[in-house]
């Protein structure tokens, strides 16, 4: 028994031997690159009727649309017959409606899937591009994506599930459930609901919006935000450097799960070289407020915290805390004759730092 054992492993031994010895003589020879070739995704584009509306509502991965040298739209794509779900493409009243076409299970064999797994590489087989001729404005923008990207084009309203990048781009209405990123882009109307995603904003504007961050950050650098309302839970809040605030109002939501104050249910807002104009509002529980001020800054200002401290190293603010004998409430406040805004902060929970 033990013999036959023996010659058991020495011939599997010699077969795994002999097999990686054919895979090194088929690389040498181009074997792989052969394979890659025949199981390679192709790559199609295809032009399109004019449309001023897309619907896209299957769940797909990636669909990026921008404005380019292009005189017809045009959609770019890869297909393959077992890897990548087809797609189907119809234009109709104006509006491009892109779908998944249902299909059964398909099964494959090792190397096509080897073939396909060699090719893909750093690829991404599941975006499909958009490019409409330039100057191009979209009436319309609606569906559901992993990731959206939008390039140098104008939408009058987006209504998205999933996340948005957008760089050059205007959008007068929006709505999105997922996280923002922005890039030299504006803003006019903009509701977004963010979970665990941080979302950035940098050289852009948004003009009126309302943004509910449960456990995120917003990170602005070099933006306008101007009637703004931010409503942060759990964690997260806001960082701001170089951000012009008008009319803000950030809410830190007490949190539902816990009453005594936490790292794990911190809420902060940090700014950094920001310039506040008009009513500018700061408030809730499980805040930390940290403001970076300079002596140039015009700004009257009223700070409020029931049960946290005031902490002031600022030649604008100075050090004239009051704390009430009686609750421990600390309190700062100065109207400044010639201010350019105004900021209130009032926190049940929490720390405000002047540095």
């Amino acid at each position: 028994m033990k013999n036959i054992s023996r010659k058991f492993l020495m011939l599997s031994l010699t077969c795994i031997l002999l097999g990686a010895i054919l895979m090194a003589i088929g690389y040498v020879s181009g074997g792989f690159q052969d394979i890659r070739q025949l199981t390679a995704p192709k790559k199609v584009t295809k032009q399109l009727k004019p449309f001023t509306r897309l619907d896209f509502s299957d769940h797909f991965l990636c669909i990026h649309v921008e404005t380019g040298p292009v005189k017809v739209p045009t959609v770019t794509y890869y297909k393959h017959p077992k890897f990548i779900t087809p797609i189907k493409m119809t234009v109709s009243d104006e509006t491009l409606t892109l779908s998944k076409f249902p299909r059964d299970m398909i099964i494959s064999g090792a190397i096509e899937a080897y073939g396909f797994y060699l090719d893909s590489g750093g690829k991404d087989y599941n975006s499909i591009t958009i490019t409409l001729p330039q100057e191009t404005v979209l009436k319309e923008i609606k569906g559901t994506a992993l990731q959206t990207l939008l390039s140098n084009i104008t939408v009058q309203d987006l209504q998205l599930d999933g996340f948005l990048v957008a760089s050059d781009t205007t959008i007068h209405n929006a709505n999105i459930n997922g996280y923002l990123n922005a890039t030299k882009s504006q803003f006019d109307n903009i509701t977004v609901e963010s979970q665990q995603s941080d979302s950035y904003v940098a050289d852009s504007i948004i003009n009126k919006g309302h943004l509910s961050l449960t456990r995120t950050t917003l990170i602005t650098k070099n933006s306008q935000l101007k009637s703004v309302v931010i409503d942060s839970s759990q964690s997260g809040g806001v960082e701001a450097k170089n951000t012009t605030f008008e009319k803000l109002r950030f809410t830190g939501l007490e949190s539902q799960y816990q009453n005594d104050y936490s790292n794990d249910e911190k809420i902060n807002f940090i700014s950094n070289n920001t310039t506040f104009k008009d009513n500018n509002q700061i408030i809730g529980g499980n805040v930390d407020v940290t403001l970076s001020l300079t002596p140039t800054d015009h700004i009257s200002y009223e700070f409020k915290t029931k049960e946290g401290k005031i902490i002031t190293n600022s030649a604008v603010i100075g050090d004239n805390v009051f704390m009430d004998p009686l609750t421990g409430e600390q309190s700062l406040h100065k109207e400044h004759p010639n201010a350019l805004g105004k900021v209130n902060i009032n926190l049940s929970k929490g720390n405000i730092m002047i540095k």
